[in-house]
């Protein structure tokens, strides 16, 4: 369910599937926001979600603020681990700073605990031994053209970053909508990292598509493929039907072309928290001028997976992994020589605000930012970034990077989007 279903009581999880079995693109193609082109697309859709949701038990369900459906399924009977056949992982000790980055004062993000209930009653929490997944239905799918487009992080590019600098006015056209950038890089051998990053609620309206603040942990493969780890948050309301952040991964093995997905979309993530849900939307955001909305957000690959913790760095903020068998003995199985943190916005000719709308250059309390950015050598240690700022389109965002004492390395970012971008320009 989504939010333009909030209508309808929360669906059971078996009435759900059943009704899935039964689906037919006629059922589909007249809904409101439906872009499926047609049957056979229409079809590939069910099947993957038949396919993704076969034999899996849900022992409750519950929604978010955003009407978005979690089910809570056993560990070890999600999607990923159930199609890989391999057991759960532990989560790895991540590496600690000398001295620890000064904690965000707001509180966690994460809504599943005791005594919380949803719109509906239901109770904001899962049964011991089992984890949340986001519900993944049709009427989210059939809003995509088809199954390629819905596994895009750009639904309505069929490219992305050939290299490992984004995308650049220079590029060779393209008519596909550029996406546009302000973010800052270091080319080194890492094996993950870590930010603060604020959270904000940038407006998006068709033709936007959507605006985000996050990490991308990246190596480049065969033919000059890029491989990357992703986190951060994200609104994009024609994926998750409403308007707020959420809380999003997403990885890719060949360069955005025909592998990757969105966090547990594809069961490709395996969810190892019981009380933070990928997905899920964010409660708290930023207030200009005032108090601050954070995520904290580590990447790190051990022992053949990139696992993920959120709001702290202890074995308890784990949230999941990505195995790097997804990257076809690609160089991220053993590691990234790239790290990237920053925003990025996607349109086709109208460009939405990114974080709080501001220029860098309006600074604490206007704009958005990333601070206490470091990565991590292999060998156990941590190292401060030494990153290099880009920002392809000043007219519409800019990034500006800074040094302190208790912020460490960090940078404000961000600005209002641009209604006019020159067609054919990638």
């Amino acid at each position: 369910m989504s939010s333009d279903e909030d209508a309808r009581m929360l669906e059971p999880f078996e009435v759900f599937y059943d009704n899935l079995a039964k689906a037919t693109h006629n059922d589909y193609k007249t809904k409101q926001h439906s872009k499926v082109k047609d049957s056979t697309s229409f079809e590939a859709q069910r099947h993957h979600l038949l396919s993704l949701y076969d034999n899996v038990m849900v022992s409750h369900s519950f929604v978010d603020t955003g009407g978005q459906v979690f089910d809570c399924v056993p560990v070890k009977e999600q999607p990923a681990l159930k199609r890989s056949g391999r057991p759960l992982a532990s989560p790895p000790v991540l590496p600690r700073c000398a001295s620890d980055p000064v904690p965000s004062n707001i509180p966690s993000l994460a809504p599943l605990r005791p005594g919380r209930a949803d719109r509906y009653g239901n109770a904001m929490t899962c049964p011991e031994g089992s984890v949340p997944l986001r519900r993944v239905t049709l009427g989210e799918m059939t809003k995509f053209e088809d199954l390629e487009h819905f596994y895009k992080k750009n639904p309505r590019s069929n490219r992305k970053r050939s290299s490992q600098l984004f995308t650049r006015p220079d590029a060779p056209s393209s008519t596909e909508p550029p996406h546009e950038y302000a973010h800052a890089y270091q080319r080194v051998n890492n094996i993950g990292g870590h930010s603060f990053l604020n959270v904000w609620d940038p407006t998006i309206v068709d033709p936007q598509v959507f605006s985000l603040s996050q990490q991308w942990y990246v190596a480049t493969g065969s033919a000059g493929l890029l491989q990357t780890a992703e986190v951060g948050w994200q609104v994009f309301p024609q994926k998750y039907g409403h308007s707020k952040p959420v809380l999003f991964t997403y990885w890719t093995a060949d360069g955005y072309t025909s592998s990757g997905s969105y966090s547990a979309d594809a069961g490709d993530f395996v969810q190892y928290s019981p009380t933070c849900a990928i997905g899920v939307a964010l409660e708290q955001v930023s207030a200009l001028g005032g108090e601050q909305a954070e995520l904290e957000l580590s990447f790190l690959l051990s022992e053949g997976n990139w696992w993920l913790y959120v709001n702290g760095t202890d074995v308890v903020n784990a949230v999941g992994y990505y195995p790097t068998t997804l990257y076809r003995n690609g160089p991220m199985t053993t590691g990234a020589t790239e790290i990237d943190y920053g925003g990025e916005t996607v349109g086709a000719g109208s460009y939405p605000a990114m974080g709080s709308g501001n220029f860098a250059a309006q600074g604490s309390g206007q704009a958005a930012y990333q601070r206490n950015i470091y990565y991590y050598p292999s060998g156990g240690s941590i190292q401060d970034a030494d990153l290099l700022p880009s920002q392809d389109w000043p007219d519409s965002y800019t990034i500006i990077n800074q040094q302190s004492a208790d912020w460490g390395k960090y940078f404000f970012f961000g600005g209002p989007g641009t209604v006019a971008r020159p067609t054919g320009v990638t």
